[in-house]
């Protein structure tokens, strides 16, 4: 786990230099015994992408 903040930071620079993200909002959920970490990141603008907002 000790990878984990690195991995977040990571992912957050790069987010932010490739689509301008200003925000994350993480979410950590448990199901069964795993768990799972989620990473949604969050614009000023509307992004549209295939079409869709």
């Amino acid at each position: 786990m000790d990878e984990f903040p690195a991995m977040c930071s990571w992912y957050e620079n790069k987010i932010k230099t490739l689509y301008g993200a200003v925000k994350f909002n993480y979410i950590a959920m448990m199901i069964e015994e795993f768990f799972h970490f989620y990473i949604i990141p969050r614009y000023k603008e509307l992004k549209e992408k295939y079409g869709i907002t």
